[in-house]
């Protein structure tokens, strides 16, 4: 028992990406839930709801698995949250091309950025829905490295929006293993993509364990509307070989 207290006074201190407080800290096992008394800690991916528009996921360390499918949340890697980052930093990323992702102070941000990273399924609601929302998978780019300094700025100007986390970018949402989405830019103004399922499910192997480098290319966009849940800031995005 003493270990198990030990675990979770752990796992309460090892979730950095999104800290657990003590009160809302799952319990290890409950009759409830069905789920036995096991410490195994994942981190796992949580959608909150929001009132007027999709919110970002959340990461938070759970006790085991079954306690993290049973309350909703998608598993992500197992282990406390955070500690993914010390495998990250044990793996030699590649050298990624420069782009040209750059900001103008009259069309936002645009141009070519290459990221090296993973990709995560969230589940998200409808846009301003409150109540029985039909829910759609969301697929995020997790960010390891990226090749600009204007691309994190792009991230920390966004953070908080329904389609940038931290460190990741939504690019749509999958469906029938095809991944679209909805973009604006000044060319099209709104226009809808299709990922073929070839491309798609390329785009999808991209995993923790095996990351990817990805491109992703914004349309200069000097205006803002309402946007939908499958939405992207990127008008194109594609795996490069390395």
């Amino acid at each position: 028992m003493k270990y198990l207290i030990l675990g979770l006074g752990i796992l309460m201190m090892g979730c950095t990406s999104s800290p657990v407080l003590p009160e809302s800290l799952p319990p290890v096992g409950n009759e409830d839930t069905g789920c036995i008394e096991v410490y195994e800690p994942v981190c796992a991916s949580y959608q909150v709801q929001c009132i007027t528009t999709p919110c970002p996921p959340i990461e938070q360390t759970y006790a085991n698995e079954c306690l993290a499918r049973e309350a909703g949340a998608g598993i992500l890697y197992k282990g406390l949250c955070g500690e993914a980052q010390d495998h990250i930093d044990e793996v030699i990323s590649p050298i990624l091309p420069t782009g040209n992702f750059s900001y103008e102070e009259s069309e936002g941000f645009s141009g070519n950025a290459y990221i090296y990273g993973y990709i995560e399924i969230v589940s998200i609601p409808e846009s301003y829905c409150q109540e029985n929302c039909t829910m759609y998978q969301g697929v995020f780019i997790n960010a390891l490295k990226s090749s600009s300094d204007s691309f994190q700025e792009f991230l920390e100007r966004h953070r908080g929006n329904a389609y940038v986390g931290e460190n990741k970018v939504m690019i749509g949402c999958l469906k029938e293993r095809k991944i679209f989405y909805d973009n604006n830019s000044n060319e099209f103004r709104r226009k809808s993509f299709e990922i073929n399922e070839i491309e798609s499910q390329g785009i999808l192997s991209a995993t923790i364990e095996d990351p990817r480098i990805f491109r992703i290319m914004k349309l200069p966009l000097s205006w803002g509307s309402g946007t939908p849940a499958c939405y992207s800031h990127f008008a194109e995005v594609e795996i490069v070989a390395e």
